[in-house]
């Protein structure tokens, strides 16, 4: 008999399928533009293709996380983790486990409980997930987290099971029984071919942009291609961490004394802990960078 997981789909498998889909379309694409727009279009390609990293946006808890256990850990391994503390410290009986750690994740995942259990579950370890985003620069999805964690390049390269999505998957993408597999897969891509669904996806963006701003059209608030590994991201990895300027500035304002009393305690703690957190960063070697939002 065949296990419910093994019927579960491979994503790294099926974005490998979709290679030669993708090089189709954008020869498509390419093969009536004006010079201008070639160039654009190209350039754009070639841009992704040589300097695309991998960032992931974290709050402070989250980070601070990060940088105890030396390696990322997904919103299931960090919820498990706080319950075995739990446990460990005879808050919570042991036979109690499962259920409480349903219960952290409702409280983390919140409105996205549902969709996030329901996505995953369709996929061959899919509760291993690491979800990041394609960056050429820049903040990423500061409404995750302050704190944008880059990953080194040759580390990424050398990971066997990467795939990427044209969106975020828990927005654009139905999670039901309805659920298209034939439509989905065309928004996939390996890690080789993400220049090129890159450029289909952006097309009209680099277009109108005259080459400006495009690793804000890459990644920002409200859109961003989606990347999803199940091996290992370690410490060791980060190449820098992006904090954006206005945050930092913020945060200095606090330590120095030049701020309003009467603000909330907790934005003054919250100024102290992103100092913290550079300090931090620095006592470790890794790289951090003050950028633009926008």
């Amino acid at each position: 008999m065949v296990s419910e997981e093994q019927m579960k789909r491979n994503i790294f498998s099926l974005a490998e399928q979709n290679s030669k889909y993708l090089s189709t379309e954008y020869n498509v694409l390419i093969k009536d533009l004006d010079s201008n727009d070639y160039d654009l279009v190209t350039g754009f390609r070639n841009l992704i293709r040589d300097t695309w990293k991998l960032s992931i946006n974290l709050e402070m808890k989250r980070v601070e996380q990060f940088l105890n256990s030396e390696k990322y850990m997904n919103i299931y391994e960090v919820s498990e983790r706080e319950v075995d503390e739990k446990i460990e410290n005879g808050e919570l009986a042991a036979n109690d486990k499962e259920s409480e750690i349903e219960q952290v994740l409702r409280s983390k995942l919140k409105t996205f409980y549902k969709s996030r259990i329901t996505y995953d579950s369709l996929w061959e370890d899919g509760k291993k997930f690491k979800y990041a985003a394609l960056n050429i620069g820049g903040a990423g999805i500061c409404r995750f987290g302050p704190f944008c964690i880059c990953f080194k390049k040759e580390y990424i390269d050398r990971l066997k099971m990467l795939a990427f999505v044209k969106m975020d998957s828990l927005k654009h993408y139905d999670h039901g029984e309805s659920n298209d597999f034939n439509v989905f897969i065309r928004d996939l891509a390996a890690k080789g071919d993400v220049s090129l669904l890159a450029a289909l996806k952006h097309q009209q963006d680099i277009i109108s942009s005259d080459g400006d701003g495009w690793h804000f059209i890459v990644c920002n608030n409200e859109d961003f291609i989606e990347a999803v590994t199940v091996e290992e991201l370690l410490i060791s990895a980060v190449e820098s961490v992006r904090v954006t300027k206005d945050q930092y500035w913020e945060a200095l304002e606090f330590k120095l004394g030049s701020f309003d009393e009467e603000i909330a305690f907790d934005r003054n703690l919250r100024a102290s802990s992103v100092l913290d957190i550079i300090d931090t960063l620095r006592e470790k070697k890794i790289t951090v960078e003050f950028v633009d939002e926008g």
